[in-house]
């Protein structure tokens, strides 16, 4: 049996102080550069700035995107970096308490930021953003209609490339916690939640096609809230997402024809759920448990969660949320606050998935790396496929494909352990090796 498992995870604080507010996620473009959206507080005056904290060869950088929001709305917001490495936004903002409300789209590119208003009104809360495999943007919002607040409608807004137009998904009461993909044909994906009145939580899926909107109901539970965080699968171009309700943490995937539903981690009140799925089809899920952060992982060819704890802080977790890029880099940005006073630290966490321990005789007699440890050169065999080499922090530093045996010249790398994968169609295999 082929083992997943995680190795060295490295964290860091992008920002604290009493004054930062939540961020609301986390996006990594195609060169592996992590990007966090983070609301600070003025002190002098009630107005909130919105940042974005980018961190470009290994420094943190941040940029200002709105300077008069009112109201600290960015755990309502979301962000997403398209196929041109452009960097999308949504956020809320409110120039007065209890004032109307504009849903703002934020995008970034070589020449700067630009800003749609998409939407006006009261009662906008959680959105979503996503950006398609033509590098469009589609986002959904929750905005609530009527007095007092119990009629909450389903929201859905895309770019076409010259104007915003939006859409209603749905109509229900207190509609909310929504999350937003796209897959392959840039069909938009939607997972959402509502509550009745007699307290029952409904977890429903939409997705838009060529002939208009279709919606399933996936899980009921008995929770007064969840988040969902939904995800196309590129494998199979098929939506999961993870959510909570009276079981606890629960993962939902549609396999083509219904709904296939598995307990993550029970208990109740855990809130803030995150999912992603990496290139091999493998999903992850960060929540909260016990005030900490938690990484929830499948193992290959088993049905079992694995659980991970994640780098404590000395103070209590909060938010959190997390992307893997196309190297396999697991990416979290976590919020940790003081019960006793508004000190908040943000987080960024990496780490690296691979493969290793327990493969089966078959796949281990054909792959060898002699000498190990090595100094300049080693030799690297197997019959076909690719290898990715990653140092201890999980950062890449060399791949490449081989059939037989190769020389692999290790002059400028400095001593210490590494791990080399070898990809083939149907085997991962991960190595530790050290260089002297």
């Amino acid at each position: 049996m082929i083992l997943l498992c995680l190795l060295m995870w490295v964290s860091e604080i992008v920002t604290s102080g009493e004054m930062v507010i939540e961020p609301a996620n986390i996006a990594v473009d195609s060169q592996g550069n992590p990007h966090i959206p983070v609301i600070r507080k003025n002190e002098e005056t009630v107005f909130y700035t919105m940042l974005l904290y980018s961190k470009i060869r290994g420094s943190w950088i941040a940029d200002t995107i709105e300077t008069s929001v009112f109201e600290p709305a960015v755990v309502y917001g979301d962000l997403a970096i398209d196929c041109f490495d452009r960097i999308w936004v949504v956020y809320i903002a409110c120039q007065q308490v209890g004032g109307i409300q504009y849903l703002i789209v934020a995008r970034k590119d070589s020449s700067g930021w630009t800003k749609d208003t998409v939407d006006t009104g009261y009662g906008i809360w959680y959105s979503s953003i996503a950006a398609d495999a033509n590098g469009n943007p589609h986002v959904t919002y929750d905005r609530y209609l009527g007095e007092p607040h119990l009629y909450g409608f389903a929201f859905y807004a895309y770019n076409d490339g010259y104007s915003w137009v939006k859409e209603v998904v749905d109509t229900m009461i207190s509609a909310y916690c929504c999350s937003i993909d796209a897959d392959s044909s840039s069909y938009p994906h939607i997972a959402y939640c509502h509550r009745k009145l007699t307290g029952l939580n409904y977890f429903w899926r939409a997705t838009k096609e060529s002939g208009g909107w279709f919606r399933d109901e996936v899980d009921t539970g008995w929770h007064w809230m969840s988040i969902t965080s939904i995800r196309i699968s590129p494998i199979d171009n098929l939506p999961s997402f993870a959510y909570e309700n009276a079981y606890g943490v629960r993962y939902a995937r549609y396999n083509g024809f219904d709904w296939e539903i598995e307990n993550v981690s029970t208990g109740i009140s855990q809130y803030q759920k995150a999912l992603d799925i990496d290139s091999l089809g493998q999903p992850y899920i960060v929540f909260k448990k016990n005030n900490k952060t938690w990484l929830a992982y499948k193992e290959n060819n088993n049905n079992s969660w694995s659980q991970e704890l994640l780098p404590e802080s000395s103070v209590y977790d909060g938010l959190g949320s997390l992307r893997i890029d196309k190297n396999g880099i697991i990416h979290v940005v976590r919020l940790s606050a003081r019960l006793s006073d508004d000190y908040r630290e943000i987080w960024y966490i990496h780490g690296n998935v691979g493969i290793e321990e327990n493969v089966s005789k078959e796949v281990e007699s054909g792959f060898y790396i002699y000498p190990n440890p090595f100094g300049n050169t080693v030799k690297i065999t197997a019959q076909e496929g690719d290898v990715d080499i990653y140092d201890i922090s999980g950062r890449l530093v060399d791949s490449f494909s081989l059939q037989g045996t190769v020389e692999w010249n290790t002059k400028s790398l400095s001593s210490g352990v590494y791990f080399l994968r070898l990809k083939t169609e149907d085997s991962v295999v991960t190595k530790k090796v050290v260089k002297r």
